[in-house]
């Protein structure tokens, strides 16, 4: 199990961070990528919508890339199957009000309108299974820090399905971990961040983290996260930003197990079903661009994995493409 970067990211705590967005530049908001970022004045809303597609193709334990005959039977591999490809559309609908000058108020609804994961197997088959469906709802408070800093705490709620199922070589089966659009779990958040606006540009960082505070009803608690981010934006002229950013992510294997796995995991039926092959972490950079039409704000980024270190035989995240439109009103 990878363990999460806990001191390194704490280093970021000393960090000061901008408040309140004034809605003035490009960039006076993070990255679109970027979540929970900035707060609002007192009776101020923003409505946000992202639609992220994300895109896993091989697989690799540790930083090693494996070919479908390392993982399978008919190969030198142990498994009866193995995934080739996963992708991923998310929809992510938020919206955020500030009551006072001292705390805004954020709620994220994510809907996952595809994911499908292609497999082959020893015989020499493929097949594809999918899902989809609204995820874990999140909300959260944002408050101003000493410093001029901005921290978030929130809560999100299993509202996602935990059972989603489709048919496979071997008839109609609960699909396997990744497949999973909920967590079942309620889940603590929480991240500080920081952002500083020069002329003709800005520059911040922002650590995040998500722990589960409890076992689903299956018996087993879904991965925590943690993230650590920095980015530069340069803005040519006001209503226009271009950004470079750096992210690295981490997560742990999942604690528990599903006892609806048990006989696939005793057969070495496929990776997908090991709790203890989730784990991981990942360095990126992504390129991004905010454009600001009035109250309108379109955002886009596009991310390019660096470095890739997985618990597995795993699949490895390849690209994830973002767009976004923020809209404020006072």
């Amino acid at each position: 199990m990878k363990r999460l970067p806990c001191a390194a990211l704490a280093a970021l705590l000393l960090l000061p961070a901008h408040g309140a967005a004034d809605a003035g530049r490009a960039d006076d908001h993070a990255p679109i990528g970027v979540m929970a970022d900035h707060r609002h004045d007192k009776g101020e809303w923003m409505f946000s919508y992202r639609a992220m597609l994300m895109t896993m193709a091989g697989n690799r334990d540790g930083t090693q890339g494996l070919a479908p005959d390392q993982l399978l039977r008919s190969g030198s591999g142990a498994y009866r199957v193995a995934p080739l490809e996963m992708t991923m559309t998310m929809h992510m609908l938020g919206v955020m009000h500030a009551p006072s000058d001292s705390i805004t108020l954020m709620a994220m609804a994510p809907y996952y309108s595809s994911v499908s994961m292609d497999h082959a197997t020893a015989m020499g088959g493929q097949f594809e299974t999918a899902a989809d469906g609204l995820g874990d709802l999140g909300f959260s408070a944002l408050f101003p820090l000493a410093g001029n800093g901005t921290a978030s705490l929130g809560i999100v709620a299993p509202t996602g399905r935990t059972s989603h199922r489709d048919l496979t070589p071997m008839g109609e089966s609960v699909l396997p971990y990744p497949m999973q659009i909920g967590s079942g779990s309620w889940s603590a958040t929480g991240s500080l961040t920081w952002n500083r606006q020069r002329a003709g540009g800005s520059f911040g960082a922002q650590i995040r983290g998500l722990v589960r505070l409890d076992d689903n009803k299956h018996g087993y608690r879904r991965e925590d996260r943690a993230e650590a981010t920095a980015w530069g934006a340069w803005a040519p002229r006001p209503e226009l930003s271009l950004s470079l950013r750096a992210k690295y992510s981490a997560w742990s294997d999942i604690r528990g197990a599903d006892p609806r796995f048990a006989r696939a995991l005793a057969g070495n039926l496929a990776p997908t079903v090991d709790p203890q092959l989730r784990g991981g972490q990942r360095l990126e950079a992504i390129v991004g661009l905010n454009v600001l039409l009035g109250r309108h704000r379109l955002g886009a980024e596009a991310s390019l994995p660096l470095h890739r270190d997985l618990d597995g035989p795993q699949l490895e995240t390849d690209h994830m493409l973002t767009f976004g439109w923020q809209y404020a009103l006072e």
